[in-house]
């Protein structure tokens, strides 16, 4: 089973505590999961012109980590409607983090609350489909290059590195040793 590590006699997944956050990383994480609901909500919605500003002001602010850029990032989140749930999450994400103490916030009620409701406007009106923890498992893993890099960037470490480790790939697991 690709992305499970067997532990304790269950197959224990790579999730999003396996991971940890700063507030950047929970920021970016939960922009990935907005940006993978935008396609379905214009699908359905057709206009997304006020979501696509949303994106840009969250981007505009992990490029440019201020006061001012998570306010913009903030102000604009309250003109998303209430359809697009999952970008507004990470517009707020994205305002906490440049605007809270840290040590106050529980990134993973961000990430948890943004990948859950982009999980529901993806699946949405569709049969079959993949579970959401698969989805958070493919997610997690789609992006791993960039949270590897993000992770030796700021010297953090993986909450559950065995997980991570038996998780991904073995080009993947090079990597992680690499940045160690």
């Amino acid at each position: 089973m690709d992305g499970c590590v067997f532990s304790g006699g269950f197959m224990k997944p790579l999730s999003l505590s396996s991971i940890g956050f700063d507030g950047h990383l929970a920021t970016w994480l939960c922009v990935k999961f907005a940006e993978d609901a935008l396609p379905h909500i214009k699908e359905r919605y057709k206009d997304t012109a006020r979501e696509l500003l949303v994106i840009g002001a969250i981007n505009k602010w992990l490029e440019s980590p201020c006061h001012k850029t998570a306010l913009e990032a903030k102000g604009v989140a309250l003109q998303v409607p209430l359809y697009s749930s999952s970008i507004y999450h990470a517009a707020i994400c994205c305002s906490k983090t440049a605007t809270t103490a840290p040590k106050s916030i529980r990134w993973g009620d961000y990430i948890q609350n943004t990948s859950h409701s982009a999980y529901l406007e993806l699946t949405l009106n569709k049969e079959g489909g993949i579970a959401y923890d698969q989805y958070v498992t493919e997610t997690i893993k789609e992006n791993m290059d960039y949270i590897i890099s993000y992770k030796r960037d700021s010297g953090q470490r993986f909450t559950d590195p065995e997980t991570v480790m038996n998780a991904v790939s073995d080009e993947m697991k090079e990597r992680i040793l690499w940045a160690l």
